[in-house]
């Protein structure tokens, strides 16, 4: 009597571990094949793109923002001198705030007032561990992942190879938009720089964006 109801004790326990053991898989399952609801797919639309940039808070609009419109607290230094610069010239100069390096910017400079210079562009990098750059909701840190649920497959790919200690610089990942006359045939584009580090312990490579830059 003892053996028997040992045996359907044994079969009851096997019964409910296998139970246990096929919801898990039925919910790790469902969670890894759920669509990532925090990422919502818009395809790329650089005009769109361009007009939900914002610095440490302040919206900037490619082509029509100017020095002065970000305030007092933003400054830039462009190690020209004064006499040197050509109104309308394009130049890459380091944008502070609160005089603290914030990212790179592109100008089309005003001699008679630096400060009404149009940003024409934008390069922010991990120089600046804590960027306060947000392109479109993305910012340095995110994983490029997030950049194609959102915008899709980019349209060109630089990947630089594995070097030898197991590390990878960045690969380089480019959405273009030309217009339907060719007027821009060099492109207006945002390019999104993945930085690879160092393998972890289980020996995969941890990746994120080091760098953006919109011109």
């Amino acid at each position: 009597m003892r053996e028997k109801n040992s045996f359907i004790l044994s079969v009851f326990i096997r019964a409910v571990l296998l139970t246990v053991i096929s919801l898990i898989l039925v919910y790790v399952i469902k969670v890894s094949t759920a669509p990532d609801e925090t990422v919502e797919y818009t395809g790329f639309d650089y005009d769109r793109i361009v007009d939900n940039i914002y610095i440490s808070g302040h919206k900037i609009n490619l082509y029509s923002t100017t020095v002065a419109d970000l305030g007092e607290d933003f400054s830039v230094d462009i190690e020209t001198d004064p006499s040197e610069i050509i109104n309308g010239d394009k130049k890459l100069v380091d944008l502070y705030y609160k005089s603290e390096f914030e990212c790179y910017v592109f100008l089309i400079l005003d001699k008679n007032n630096l400060k009404d210079s149009i940003i024409s562009g934008i390069f922010c990098h991990d120089y600046k561990k804590e960027s306060n750059l947000s392109v479109d909701g993305i910012k340095l840190g995110d994983e490029i992942e997030k950049v194609i649920k959102k915008y899709g497959e980019p349209d060109s790919i630089m990947i630089t190879p594995e070097n030898s200690d197991g590390t990878i610089y960045s690969n380089q990942y480019r959405y273009y938009q030309i217009d339907e006359d060719f007027s821009n045939i060099f492109g207006r584009y945002i390019t999104f720089n993945e930085g690879l580090h160092n393998r972890n312990e289980s020996g995969e490579i941890e990746s994120e964006i080091l760098a953006i830059m919109i011109v």
